[in-house]
């Protein structure tokens, strides 16, 4: 009897929206003060579904060509380059997903894309893969040219033509230091570093790349790991990548396409934002140089965090000018 009148006095107070799948949007007072977060974390959420999705197709691309060029010259990357690629990659994926699911203080009147068949998402997606695909062809190209003429002056650059003996216990011949896999693994790396970058939507959703610390650290370290790869300024990392030496020509060349790459990437991205999705491209010009805020003595909750996210952009470009000059200096008096 006693258990009993305990449980009806615990049915009684238990109240609608406390124990159901809706409790978690649901609030138990007449107050509408949760609707603008959760209306921003949807926002967020949809656009970073988006670009995780455009991110995905184009590393799919490049993973299919970079895998048939090296099928196509009959060479392979060796036992310690995809391990070490894939792991700075990886780090790189998790800051940019940490900062698109963090969503900004202010909501935004401008809606994401509802799918990636979309004009913008489209053209720009088409216009980045041949940005890609055309330099990894010219790497793939130069490699092939240097290799050739490397072998005619008698110096020794690892083969291309796949005539390579000993073969290993599963009947795989050995790996060979070569400039075909040097440039397609190198230049693969690079532009995984420029697709988060580009497609990184930022704001006017979520937070953008100079305002997360991790990912604009990430990604710093993936550029300089590819120019001190390219440059091999740090000879025990070839090494340990068992990567072919490279002539001051090929140097330069592959400097270049980093540049070409990174650089038309960006063009394309913009280009289709501005043609085919222009109110985002405007909401975005408008959110970079956000700056109207009220006085110290008024400011609300939101426009204080926006005041932080911009003194870390600050921070973030500083820090970016400080570690590029001191990069240079290396490179000039080494």
């Amino acid at each position: 009897l006693n258990s009993s009148k305990a449980m009806e006095v615990v049915s009684s107070e238990i109240k609608a929206g406390e124990a159901c799948l809706a409790a978690s949007f649901t609030a138990l007072r007449p107050s509408i003060d949760g609707v603008e977060g959760i209306l921003r974390a949807g926002v967020s959420t949809a656009a970073n579904s988006l670009s995780t999705r455009v991110m995905i197709v184009l590393e799919s691309v490049l993973a299919c060509y970079s895998l048939t060029a090296l099928y196509k010259e009959r060479v392979r990357y060796s036992k310690t380059m995809w391990p070490i690629g894939s792991t700075i990659i990886s780090s790189v994926y998790a800051a940019s997903s940490i900062a698109s699911n963090t969503p900004l203080p202010t909501l935004t009147n401008v809606r994401p894309p509802m799918s990636i068949l979309n004009r913008y998402s489209v053209i720009s997606i088409v216009f980045q893969s041949l940005v890609h695909l055309g330099t990894l062809s010219l790497s793939v190209y130069f490699a092939k040219q240097e290799s050739f003429s490397s072998r005619r002056k008698g110096f020794k650059v690892g083969r291309v033509n796949g005539s390579q003996s000993n073969p290993t216990f599963m009947g795989r011949p050995p790996f060979r230091p070569n400039l075909v896999t040097n440039v397609v693994y190198l230049l693969s790396v690079f532009q995984s570093a420029v697709i988060v970058m580009v497609n990184h939507q930022g704001r006017p959703f979520y937070r953008s790349v100079l305002e997360s610390q991790s990912l604009t650290t990430s990604l710093g370290i993936l550029v300089m790991f590819c120019i001190l790869s390219t440059l091999e300024l740090v000879p025990k990392l070839n090494s340990i990548l068992e990567l072919a030496q490279f002539s001051p020509n090929m140097k330069k060349k592959l400097l270049f396409l980093f540049f070409l790459d990174g650089i038309g990437s960006i063009l394309s991205n913009q280009l289709s934002m501005y043609l085919f999705s222009h109110d985002l491209w405007i909401a975005r010009r408008r959110n970079i140089h956000h700056s109207n805020f009220s006085s110290k003595a008024q400011q609300t909750a939101a426009e204080e965090e926006e005041i932080h996210l911009l003194q870390k952009r600050k921070d973030n470009i500083k820090r970016i000018r400080f570690y590029a000059a001191g990069f240079l200096s290396v490179i000039i008096f080494m």
